[in-house]
């Protein structure tokens, strides 16, 4: 039985010049457009979250993080103990 082999390079078909140039400069341009993906999350979406998380029973994620509605910005929770407002 015969092995299959991939083609070498000199084996692979070339991509003529001025499309190689097009799809070299399409690239570029794409990236140099793409916006980066920045979350903002609200933050009373995620106090939402947070309150149901806390109350899921054996949670075992090791820092909560905890927004509060009126502060808007993190607030970390050491153990889900002290997230379910149980001593630690």
């Amino acid at each position: 039985m015969e092995s299959i082999q991939s083609p070498t390079k000199e084996e692979m078909p070339k991509i003529p010049g001025d499309l190689n140039t097009e799809i070299t400069e399409f690239d570029n341009r794409k990236l140099s457009h793409a916006e980066p993906q920045v979350k903002t999350p609200d933050p009373r979406v995620e106090y939402a979250k947070e309150q149901i998380l806390a109350q899921v029973p054996k949670f075992t994620e090791k820092t909560l993080h905890h927004v509060d509605p009126n502060v808007g910005h993190d607030i970390k929770v050491i153990d889900n103990g002290a997230a379910n407002g149980k001593a630690a």
